[in-house]
C-alpha cells in the first residue's frame, strides 16, 4: 500500500488497493447471568460509546476523503455485539400459581430490555434505537437491535433445559458460532468473487487473522480508546494470540480498597514482567482481545470444548476458564500481551464472604494451570519462541514461594509476638500462634462453608491487630538499629519498590494509599485464604452471584425448603407456627412463583385450555379439602372455600350448556354438517398459523442453515447434562475429596516442615549463636547479626521483586512509546455537534461516489481507474505548487474516451456503459511542457497510460 504524507495536516493518505488492506472485525462478546441494573448500564454505556465513536470516525473519514482520496482512518473497524445470557427463562404460571404451557423471561432479562433502549438514548444524545426483533432459536431465543453504525447488538437468551449453562460453555457457544458458522458464510461470499482456490484460502487466512473477539464480563466499563490500543498490539505482531488491559476494581468498602492495591501491584510488577521477559500467563476474561486465527488453531478451540471427566478437570477447566484458554494458546506458539494503556473497570466483591468464594475458584485453577505449563516446559519452549529457560525458572521460583507463603507469614507473626512480648516463651508463642490456624484447619474438614467463613472473618480481625504490633515492632527496630537489621532493610526495600512503582503510574498513584490495609490483611489473604481455597477444592460451584433457589449444578431441589401450608420446616418456622404467625400474601418467594405474565403476553387458546384443566379438579374436591393454597395462606375458613367452589361450578356449567346447544343446532343444518366435516379433516396450514405460547408468540424463526448449525452443535457439544444418579455423584464427589486431601496434605506438610526447621534453627542460634554472622554495627545494646537461614529466603524474595521492578521499568518505556505513537498532536478533532443520522454499513474503502459492483469486474476496474486518475491529478497539482494559470482544461474527456473505446470493441452498449462512469465535469491538469516535480504516486499514472482505458495523460 503506497503512502503519502500531507504537509499541511501531517495525516497519511493511502492508495486504495484492497488486496493490501483488510479492515479489522471485532466481535464484542459478553456473558451475563445475575447482573444488576447498574452493572448492565455500565456495560451498555461502554458499548454505545464505542458505536458513537465509530460513527464520528466514519464521518471524519468521509470528510477527509473529499480532499484526500484514498485516506483510511486506522481507528475504524467493523464490529458486532453479542450478549450471552445464562438461565434466562422461567416457567409460566397462571393466577393460581399453577404451571402453564410455555416459558417466559426472568426479571434479569426484563431489566435488560429496559436498560438497552434507555442507555442508547442517553449516549446517542436523543437518538432512539429501532424496535427489537425477536427470534426463536434451538437454544432459547435471540433479541436483536440495530445500532447507530448499522451494526448489530444481539442478545442470546439461553434456556438451561436446552443448552449447557455456565461461562465456559457460553464462550464455547460464541467461539463456534462466530468463528465457524460466520466464517463459512464469509467464505461463500469470497467464492462468489474468486474462482481460484488458492486466492480464496489466502483471503480467508487474512480475514481470520484480522477477526478478533473481545471477551467481556456483564459489568465491565471501558472507553473506545481501550479497544483500539489492544488492536494496536494485535496489528504489531501476528503471533499475539491474546491481549489484556489494565483492570481496575470499583465498588465501596474495605474489601474493594484491598483489591485496588492488590490489582495495582499485580499489574504494575507481575504482568509487566511477564510481558517483557516472556508471555502473560493469564488474560482475564472480563476484558481481553483474542485473535480469531489463534483460537481456530489446532488443539485450542477443540480442546477448550472438552468436557471434564476427571476430578482435576473440574478444577482446571471450569474454575478458571480464561486462564486455561491462555494456557492452550501458549502451548500453540502464540503469545499473550499486556497493554497498560488500555483501561477497564469492573465491579469487585464488596463482602468478605463473596471475596473468599471468588478466590476459592481462582487459586486452585491458577496453581493447576501454572503447574501444567511447568510440567510441560520443554514442549512449550519448542513450540513458543517467546518462552525461554530463564522465564520458566522465574516461574518455578514464584511457584515455590507461593507454596511456602503461609509458613513465611506464620513465622513473621511468631517473630512479632516474641519481639513485642519478651516475657512470653518462644514455645508458648508458637502454640498461641498455631492455635487459630489449627482450629481453622479442623473447621475446613468438619464444618460447613458458612462456618469456615465466619471463623476466617474472626481470625482475620485478630491477625490484623497482630500485624499492627508487627508494624510497630519493625519501626522500633529500624530506629534502634539504624538500618543495621536485615528485616528493616528488607522492609524498606519492599516499601520503596511499591512507592516508586506508584510514582511511575501517576494516574493510579492513589492506590498506594490502600497499602496499609493490604499490609494488615496479609495473614488473612496469604495464609487463611490459601488454606480455605485448597481445603474447599472439592466444591466446584461458582460461588458468586448464585441465587439460593436457582443453581446450575442441579442441586436447586435441596436448596428449596419444604413448605407445609405456607410454613417451611425449620426450628424458626415451628416457633412461628406455635405463635400462629401466617405468611403474608406479598412474600417475595411466593409472589415470584405466583406472578403471571398476562400483561406482557396475551393468553392463547392453549393456555386457556390448560387453565380450565387446572380448574376442573377443583370442582370435584370433597368438602374436607381446602380449595386453594393461596386461600389457606390468607386464613380463609373451610366454609368460605366450599361456597366459592359451588359458585364457580354454577358459573362454569351454564356457558358450557349454551355452547353444546349451539353446536347441536349447527350440526342439524346442512351448512353445519359441512363445517363439521371440514373441522374433522386435518389442515396442515393450521399448525403453522398456530400461535406459540409464552415468549415465542412474538418471535420469528431463524434461517434453516442457522437452525441446522445450532441443532448439530448443541447435540455434539452443549447438550445439557443429565442429573447424575446418586452412585455417579458420590463417585465424583469422592474423587474431588481425594484430590483435595492430597493437595491439602502437600501444602500443610511442606509448610509444617519449613516452619519447624526455621524455628528450631532460630532457637539453637539464639542460645549458642553458632549460626549467625556478626555485623560491624549494633541493634540497641546488642551487636547486629545475620542469620543465614532467614537471609536466604529474604534474598530469594528480594531478587524476585528486583526482577519485577526492572521488568516494570522496561514495560513503562514501551507503554509511553505506544501512547506517544497513538496520540494526535495536531489535526482536527472529531466534530460532535453535528446532528446524528444513521449511516449504512461501511465497506473497507468508503467513498460517496463509488458503488461496489459484485458481479461485473469491468465496471469495478473502470471506476477504480477513474478514481486513481483523479487522485493522481490532484496530487500532482498539489506537489507541483503551480497556480490555476499554469493549468489546462479538458472539456471533451468523454468524447475522447468514446472514440478510443470504439477502436477496441464494436458493442455500443458496453461503450456507453463504461463511459457513463466518467465525470462530465471538466478536468484541470498541469501542462506537460512546464518543468514540474514528478509526484510520488508514479505507478498509478503508468498503470493508467498502459491500460486499455484512456486517461488525461494519453489525451
Amino acid at each position: 500500500m503506497e503512502e503519502e504524507i500531507d504537509e499541511e495536516t501531517g495525516l497519511r493518505t493511502l492508495q486504495k488497493k484492497s488486496e493490501d488492506y483488510c479492515l479489522p472485525f471485532v466481535y464484542f462478546c459478553a456473558t451475563m447471568w445475575h447482573e444488576t441494573e447498574t452493572e448492565m448500564e455500565q456495560l451498555f454505556k461502554s458499548i454505545f460509546k464505542v458505536d458513537y465513536d465509530q460513527y464520528l470516525h466514519r464521518e471524519d473519514e468521509k470528510k477527509n476523503q473529499q480532499h484526500k482520496k484514498g485516506y483510511i482512518s486506522e481507528e475504524i473497524y467493523e464490529f458486532e455485539v453479542h450478549i450471552f445470557f445464562d438461565d434466562a427463562f422461567k416457567p409460566r404460571t397462571n393466577k393460581n400459581g399453577k404451571p402453564v404451557k410455555g416459558i417466559r423471561v426472568n426479571e434479569y432479562v426484563k431489566t435488560l430490555e429496559k436498560v438497552i433502549p434507555s442507555t442508547a438514548k442517553s449516549e446517542y444524545r436523543g437518538f432512539e434505537l429501532e424496535e427489537v426483533k425477536k427470534f426463536e432459536t434451538p437454544y432459547g431465543a435471540r433479541f436483536e437491535w440495530t445500532l447507530l453504525t448499522d451494526q448489530k447488538l444481539v442478545v442470546h437468551l439461553k434456556d438451561k433445559t436446552k443448552i449447557r449453562n455456565r461461562k465456559r460453555w457460553s464462550q464455547v457457544m460464541y467461539l463456534y458460532y462466530l468463528l465457524s458458522f460466520k466464517m463459512n458464510e464469509a467464505r461463500k461470499e469470497v467464492n462468489d468473487f474468486e474462482n481460484n482456490d488458492k486466492k480464496v484460502k489466502e483471503s480467508m487466512l487474512k480475514f481470520t487473522a484480522n477477526t478478533f473477539i473481545l471477551a467481556l464480563d456483564g459489568d465491565v466499563k471501558f472507553k473506545p480508546d481501550a479497544v483500539t490500543r489492544l488492536l494496536d498490539l494485535m496489528k504489531k505482531d501476528p503471533l499475539v494470540g491474546a491481549a489484556c488491559g489494565r483492570i481496575h476494581p470499583i465498588g465501596a468498602g474495605p474489601m474493594v480498597w484491598y483489591q485496588k492495591f492488590e490489582y495495582a501491584i499485580s499489574h504494575w510488577l507481575q504482568k509487566a514482567t511477564e510481558h517483557v521477559f516472556g508471555c502473560v500467563l493469564c488474560s482475564p476474561g472480563c476484558f481481553s482481545l483474542f485473535r480469531g486465527s489463534a483460537l481456530l488453531d489446532h488443539n485450542v478451540m477443540k480442546t477448550y470444548t472438552r468436557k471434564p471427566t476427571e476430578a482435576k478437570h473440574y478444577v482446571q477447566y471450569d474454575q478458571g476458564e480464561d486462564r486455561w484458554l491462555c494456557t492452550l494458546l501458549l502451548k500453540q506458539k502464540y503469545r499473550v500481551d499486556y497493554c497498560a494503556a488500555s483501561d477497564a473497570l469492573t465491579f469487585a466483591p464488596e463482602g468478605f464472604y463473596e471475596f473468599y468464594k471468588q478466590r476459592r475458584r481462582w487459586a486452585p485453577s491458577t496453581m493447576a494451570n501454572i503447574l501444567d505449563l511447568l510440567m510441560d516446559g520443554d514442549n512449550v519452549r519448542k513450540n513458543n519462541q517467546n518462552i525461554s529457560r530463564p522465564y520458566i525458572f522465574y516461574h518455578i521460583c514464584l511457584f515455590i514461594s507461593s507454596i511456602l507463603t503461609p509458613g513465611t507469614i506464620f513465622l513473621l507473626i511468631l517473630g512479632a509476638i516474641i519481639t513485642a512480648f519478651p516475657s512470653i516463651e518462644p514455645w508458648a508463642a508458637l502454640l498461641f500462634n498455631g492455635l487459630p490456624v489449627a482450629i481453622f484447619i479442623i473447621s475446613i474438614f468438619l464444618a460447613k462453608e458458612d462456618t469456615q467463613l465466619l471463623l476466617a472473618a474472626i481470625f482475620s480481625t485478630i491477625y490484623s491487630l497482630v500485624m499492627l504490633v508487627v508494624l510497630i515492632g519493625l519501626l522500633k527496630e529500624g530506629i534502634e538499629s539504624q538500618l543495621c537489621s536485615v528485616t528493616t532493610v528488607f522492609f524498606c526495600f519492599v516499601a520503596g519498590v511499591f512507592i516508586l512503582a506508584a510514582i511511575m503510574h501517576p494516574k493510579e498513584f492513589s492506590c498506594i494509599l490502600h497499602g496499609l490495609l493490604y499490609f494488615l490483611a496479609v495473614p488473612s489473604m496469604s495464609m487463611l485464604l490459601i488454606f480455605y481455597s485448597v481445603g474447599n477444592m472439592h466444591n466446584v460451584n461458582w460461588g458468586t452471584r448464585e441465587s439460593k433457589v436457582d443453581n446450575n449444578d442441579g442441586s436447586s431441589a435441596k436448596m428449596i425448603q419444604r413448605q407445609f401450608l405456607g410454613q417451611s420446616c425449620s426450628i424458626g418456622d415451628w416457633c412461628r407456627c406455635i405463635m400462629c404467625v401466617t405468611e403474608k400474601k406479598d412474600d417475595p418467594v411466593i409472589s415470584d412463583d405466583s406472578e403471571t405474565d398476562e400483561d406482557e403476553h396475551p393468553k392463547d387458546e392453549e393456555t386457556k385450555d390448560e387453565e380450565t384443566k387446572d380448574e376442573k379438579p377443583k370442582e370435584l374436591k370433597p368438602k374436607n379439602e381446602p380449595c386453594d393454597e393461596n386461600e389457606t395462606k390468607n386464613s380463609k375458613t373451610m366454609e368460605e372455600c366450599e361456597n366459592k367452589d359451588t359458585k364457580k361450578e354454577k358459573k362454569e356449567k351454564k356457558p358450557k350448556k349454551d355452547k353444546a346447544d349451539t353446536r347441536d343446532e349447527e350440526t342439524k343444518s346442512p351448512e353445519g354438517v359441512a363445517k363439521k366435516k371440514s373441522k374433522d379433516k386435518p389442515n396442515p396450514t393450521e399448525k403453522k398459523d398456530k400461535k406459540k405460547p409464552g415468549i415465542f408468540a412474538k418471535c420469528e424463526p431463524i434461517t434453516d442453515k442457522e437452525q441446522h448449525f445450532w441443532t448439530r452443535f448443541i447435540k455434539k457439544y452443549l447438550k445439557p447434562e443429565k442429573q447424575l444418579n446418586e452412585i455417579k455423584r458420590e463417585e465424583l464427589q469422592s474423587e474431588l475429596i481425594d484430590l483435595r486431601n492430597k493437595v491439602f496434605f502437600f501444602y500443610f506438610i511442606t509448610n509444617a516442615i519449613f516452619v519447624t526447621i526455621v524455628y528450631v534453627l532460630t532457637q539453637v542460634n539464639a542460645r549458642e549463636s553458632t549460626l549467625s554472622i556478626p555485623l560491624p554495627c549494633n541493634v540497641g545494646d546488642k551487636q547486629g547479626t545475620i542469620e543465614p537461614i532467614s537471609i536466604a529466603f529474604t534474598l530469594v524474595f528480594g531478587i524476585l521483586l528486583f526482577v519485577q521492578f526492572f521488568g516494570m521499568l522496561m514495560h513503562r518505556i514501551s507503554t509511553i512509546s505506544h501512547i506517544i505513537a497513538t496520540t494526535k498532536v495536531c489535526g482536527n478533532k472529531l466534530y460532535t455537534k453535528k446532528p446524528i443520522v444513521k449511516i449504512e454499513k461501511p465497506s473497507a474503502f468508503q467513498n460517496d461516489d463509488v458503488t461496489p459492483f459484485k458481479n461485473d469486474k469491468k465496471e469495478r476496474t473502470a471506476k477504480h481507474r477513474w478514481n486513481t486518475v483523479k487522485w493522481g491529478i490532484e496530487l500532482q497539482k498539489r506537489s507541483s505548487g503551480l497556480r490555476k494559470r499554469d493549468t489546462k482544461t479538458l472539456v471533451d474527456l468523454k468524447t475522447t474516451i468514446r472514440e478510443k473505446l470504439k477502436t477496441i470493441t464494436e458493442n455500443t452498449e458496453e461503450v456507453d456503459k463504461i463511459a457513463s462512469f466518467y465525470s462530465d465535469e471538466p478536468v484541470s491538469i498541469t501542462s506537460v511542457r512546464n518543468p514540474v516535480r514528478r509526484p510520488k504516486p508514479v505507478k498509478n499514472n503508468e498503470e493508467v497510460s498502459s491500460s486499455d482505458t484512456p486517461g488525461p495523460s494519453s489525451s
